[in-house]
C-alpha cells in the first residue's frame, strides 16, 4: 500500500474527525477565553497554584530545574509535594511564562483549556481501541467535553491534568486484553499511567489504580474462560511489564513524596492530620452527593457544591440506551467489555453518593481509598465509562444508518421508544436549562461536517449531521463554566492592598537577599506570601497542604530574635502595632500597614569565627531568644564533633574575640535559583553559613572539592573553611529525584524509539517477507549465481 493511500485511510478513518474535534473545541471555548473568561478566579488559583507556578515557571526559564521555592515557607521542597510535579511536559516549565498576579490567572485558564483538549483527544483514542469509528468516537468524547465533571476540574489545573491520561490508560487496558503483548498496548498504559503520577501523583493515581486493579482480575477472569491459563498468564505479564515502565516513568514524582510523607502535615478541614495517620470518619464525606441530586444525571448540575460533577446530559443517556441493542449483537469481548464497564461505571456513579448507598463504609476501610474524603472525586471514573459507552452505543446506529446491520422488530421499536425518550429529555432539558444555554457559536461546525464527513447516500449523510448537531446542541446545553474577572477573589479590598504594600516593598536594593515577616490577621499571612512570591520576596510561610512538619511548626513560630537569625530584615503590621524589636525603624506607610527595617538580620552568607555547642535544637532557641550573638558566633550541634575537620575545632570555639580579622572579605560570584557561588579571603579558619533552611538536598563545593555540609544554628547550610583564599558553591539538588529524573527520561526514550522501529517495521516494505524483490537481485541473486 502506497503512502499515498495510507494518508487518504487515514484522513477518511480519522483526519476528518480529528479536524472536527478541533473547530468544535475552538468554538467552545474561543468566545468565552476572547471575553476574558477565567476559571475559578478564586483562592486557590489566586492564592495557591498561582505563585507556585509563577515561580517554578520563573526558576525553569533560566535554565534551572525548580526543585525548590526559595521565596515560600522558607524554602518549599516543590519537588516533595503530592500536588503536581515540574516533570509534567505539559505544564510547559522551562517553555512558558506564567507570569505575575494578574496574568498568572489567565495562564492557569489557558492551561487549564489545554488539559481538556488532551482530554478530548484521549476520549476519542478510548472509544476508537473499544471498536466504534470516528464519527461515534467524536459525538462520545464530546459528551467527556461539555460533561459537568471536566468543567468541575477545569478549576484546578493539577486534577485536570492528571484525569486527563486517564481515557488513555482505559484505551491501553482494552487494548492490553486484546493484544496483551503488543507493544502499542504496554506502552498506552505505561505511558498514561506515567502521565497521570507526574501531573499529580495524588488522588486521580489513587483512583485510577483502583479502576485498573478491579478491571484486570474482571479481564484475568474473563481470557481464562474464554482461552485457559496460557492467555490469562500473557495477559498478567503484559499488565506486569507495563506496571514496571510505568513506575520508571512515574517514580520521579511519587517516590520523593512517599518517602516524605510520614513528616508532612495535612489539612482535612478542621483536622490535621500527621504522616500516614487515617482521616477520622467525622470528616471523610466532605462532599457527596445526595439521592435527590440523581436528575441532575441529565439536567444542568452546576449549583452542586461537590467536588465533581454529575451531569453528563441527555445526548449521553441515548447513547447509553443504544448500548442494549450493541450488547444483543457484539462477540464476546464486546459483551465483555459493555457489561464490565456497566458495572463499573455504576459502582462509581453510587460511590458518588458516598455514605447514601453504603459504599463510603466500604472504602473506609480500604487503604489509600481511606485517604479520599470527597466522595464525588468517583464520579470522574462514572462520566469517562459512560463516554466509553455512549461511543460504543452511537456506533451501532451509525452501523444501521449506513445498512450494515438489521434489526428485528422487537429491537427496532426499542430503538424508536428510546429517540422518542431522549427527544423527551433533550427537550425537557432546554426548558430547564434555557437561561444557561450559551455558545451557539458550535452550530458553526455543522457546515463544516456537511461538507467533510463521507456518506454514501441522503439518509446516511442526514443521520450523520444529525447527530453531530445534537452534539453542538449537548453543548450548548453545557457552556464552558469560566467566569468574568470582576467576581474574582482577586479584587478583594484587602489583596489590592498587599500588592501595593509589596510593590513597594519590592522597590528596596536588598529585598530579595533577606526575608520579610507578616502579621496581618485580616488577609493572614499566608495568603501575603503567596502574593509576595510574584514579586520575588522571601517568606516564612505558604497556603498549601500538604506540607513539612517541621517546617509548618516554623511558620507559626513568630519569636523575633529567631525570624531575624534566619534572615528577617523586613516587618509588615497593620497601622497601630509595631513590632516587639525595639531597634525596628519604620519604613514606610501604605494602604494601612506599616514596614519596619530591623538593622541586625543575618545577612545572605556570613563568615564567623567562633563557635558554640547546643545539646539540642531547643536549647539554642531559648538561647536565642536570651540575646545569642548569632551574627558573630555559629551554634552548632554537639553531635557535629564526630564529623571530620579541615582543621583544628578548637581553633573555631576557641576563647576569642568573634570580631572578623582585619583585611576578610566574602564577595558574591553570582546566585541563581540552586546555586550560589562566594568568595572568601581569611587569615583564620571559619564557618561560612549560607542563610537558606538546612536540608540534606544542599551540597557544597570548596575549591572545586566536594565538602560535607554542616547544620550551623541547627537550620542553616554551612561549610568549614581553613584559613586563606577559597572558592565556595552551595548547589540545592536533590540527588534521589536527580537519578529518578534520569530513569525516566532514558525510558521515555528507549519506549519512544521502539514505537518508532516498530512503526518503520510495518511500513517499510524490505521488511515484510513478501516484499524482497527490490532487494533480491542485488544480494540473493548474486550469491546464487556463485553457488
Amino acid at each position: 500500500m502506497s503512502t499515498l493511500t495510507r494518508l487518504r485511510r487515514f484522513w477518511r478513518d480519522d483526519g476528518v474527525y480529528l479536524t472536527l474535534m478541533v473547530a468544535f473545541f475552538a468554538l467552545r471555548f474561543w468566545p468565552p477565553l476572547a471575553h476574558g473568561g477565567l476559571y475559578a478566579p478564586f483562592r486557590d488559583n489566586v492564592w495557591l497554584y498561582g505563585s507556585l507556578f509563577s515561580r517554578a515557571s520563573e526558576i525553569a526559564l533560566t535554565g534551572q530545574f525548580p526543585y525548590w521555592l526559595d521565596t515560600l515557607l522558607g524554602g518549599f521542597p516543590l519537588y516533595q509535594t503530592p500536588h503536581f510535579s515540574a516533570t509534567y511536559p505539559f505544564y510547559f516549565f522551562g517553555l512558558l511564562n506564567y507570569g505575575k498576579a494578574l496574568d498568572v490567572l489567565y495562564t492557569l485558564t489557558y492551561v487549564a483549556c489545554v488539559q481538556t483538549f488532551i482530554l478530548y483527544l484521549n476520549l476519542y483514542v478510548m472509544i476508537r481501541v473499544a471498536g466504534a469509528k470516528g464519527l461515534a468516537s467524536l459525538c462520545g468524547a464530546t459528551i467527556g467535553l461539555i460533561s459537568g465533571n471536566t468543567e468541575a476540574y477545569a478549576q484546578w489545573v493539577t486534577i485536570a491534568a492528571a484525569w486527563s491520561w486517564f481515557p488513555l490508560l482505559v484505551a491501553g487496558m482494552i487494548r492490553m486484553v486484546r493484544a496483551p503483548l503488543s507493544l502499542v498496548s504496554i506502552s498506552l498504559v505505561a505511558i498514561a499511567a506515567g502521565m497521570m503520577c507526574t501531573a499529580s501523583p495524588s488522588q486521580p493515581v489513587i483512583q485510577s489504580s483502583f479502576f485498573a486493579a478491579v478491571f484486570s482480575v474482571a479481564a484475568l477472569i474473563w481470557r481464562w474462560r474464554e482461552d485457559g491459563g496460557g492467555s490469562a498468564g500473557q495477559l498478567l505479564a503484559g499488565l506486569v511489564v507495563s506496571g514496571v515502565i510505568a513506575v520508571a516513568l512515574a517514580a520521579v514524582a511519587f517516590v520523593p513524596m512517599t518517602l516524605v510523607t510520614g513528616e508532612m502535615i495535612r489539612a482535612v478541614g478542621k483536622e490535621s492530620i500527621i504522616g500516614h495517620a487515617s482521616i477520622p470518619w467525622k470528616s471523610f464525606n466532605a462532599s457527596q452527593l445526595a439521592p435527590n441530586q440523581l436528575g441532575h444525571l441529565l439536567f444542568d448540575s452546576s449549583g452542586l457544591r461537590v467536588l465533581g460533577g454529575i451531569y453528563v446530559g441527555p445526548f449521553a443517556f441515548l447513547g447509553v440506551l443504544l448500548c442494549v441493542p450493541a450488547y444483543q449483537r457484539s462477540d464476546g469481548f464486546g459483551r465483555f467489555l459493555l457489561l464490565t464497564c456497566a458495572v463499573l461505571a455504576l459502582y462509581f456513579l453510587l460511590a458518588g453518593f458516598g455514605t447514601h448507598f453504603g459504599i463510603a463504609y466500604l472504602h473506609f476501610h480500604v487503604p489509600l481509598l481511606n485517604r479520599i474524603r470527597e466522595a464525588a472525586r468517583y464520579l470522574v471514573i462514572f462520566t469517562t465509562l459512560t463516554v466509553l459507552l455512549s461511543g460504543i452505543g452511537f456506533q451501532m446506529l451509525i452501523d444501521l444508518a449506513r445498512g450494515r446491520i438489521t434489526l428485528t422488530r422487537r429491537w427496532r421499536y426499542y430503538l424508536y421508544a428510546a429517540t422518542a425518550l431522549c427527544s423527551v429529555v433533550f427537550v425537557a432539558a432546554v426548558i430547564v436549562d434555557r437561561t444557561r444555554m450559551s455558545g451557539w457559536t458550535v452550530l458553526l461546525i455543522l457546515p463544516l461536517a456537511i461538507l467533510l464527513v463521507p456518506a454514501s447516500s441522503a439518509y446516511e449523510r442526514l443521520a450523520y449531521v444529525g447527530l453531530v448537531l445534537l452534539a453542538c446542541m449537548a453543548s450548548v446545553l453545557s457552556p464552558p463554566g469560566t467566569l468574568p474577572f470582576y467576581v474574582s477573589e482577586y479584587l478583594q479590598a484587602e489583596n489590592l492592598a498587599s500588592h501595593r504594600v509589596l510593590t513597594r516593598l519590592a522597590q528596596m536594593p536588598d529585598v530579595r537577599d533577606y526575608r520579610v515577616v507578616i502579621i496581618d490577621p485580616k488577609l493572614t499571612p499566608r495568603t501575603w506570601a503567596n502574593n509576595a512570591s510574584f514579586y520575588g520576596i522571601r517568606t516564612f510561610y505558604v497556603m498549601f497542604t500538604p506540607v513539612p512538619l517541621q517546617q509548618f511548626k516554623e511558620m507559626f513560630n513568630e519569636r523575633v530574635n529567631l525570624r531575624k537569625l534566619r534572615g528577617a530584615k523586613y516587618f509588615i503590621y497593620p497601622e497601630g502595632d509595631r513590632p516587639a524589636d525595639a531597634n525596628a525603624s519604620l519604613l514606610f506607610s501604605e494602604s494601612g500597614y506599616n514596614v519596619y527595617e530591623a538593622p541586625d538580620a543575618l545577612p545572605p552568607f556570613k563568615l564567623l569565627h567562633a563557635a558554640k555547642l547546643f545539646d539540642s535544637a531547643h536549647a539554642f532557641d531559648l538561647a536565642v531568644e536570651n540575646g545569642f550573638d548569632y551574627k558573630d558566633v555559629a551554634a552548632l550541634p554537639r553531635a557535629s564533633l564526630r564529623r571530620p575537620w579541615p582543621f583544628s575545632f578548637r581553633a573555631l570555639t576557641k576563647e576569642a574575640d568573634p570580631i572578623a580579622p582585619a583585611g576578610e572579605l566574602v564577595v558574591p560570584v553570582f546566585r541563581t535559583p540552586n546555586v550560589v557561588a562566594m568568595t572568601s579571603h581569611s587569615t583564620e579558619p571559619g564557618l561560612l553559613i549560607l542563610n537558606e533552611r538546612w536540608t540534606k538536598d544542599w551540597h557544597a563545593r570548596v575549591d572545586s572539592r566536594s565538602v560535607p555540609v554542616l547544620q550551623a544554628n541547627f537550620i542553616q547550610p554551612a561549610v568549614a573553611l581553613p584559613a586563606g583564599r577559597h572558592y565556595v558553591e552551595f548547589e540545592y539538588k536533590p540527588m534521589l529525584f536527580w537519578y529518578l529524573l534520569i530513569i525516566q527520561r532514558i525510558t521515555f526514550t528507549l519506549l519512544v524509539l521502539l514505537l518508532v522501529l516498530k512503526l518503520v517495521s510495518r511500513n517499510t516494505r524490505m521488511f515484510r517477507p513478501g516484499h524482497l524483490r527490490w532487494w533480491k537481485p542485488r544480494f540473493i541473486s548474486g550469491i546464487q549465481a556463485q553457488s
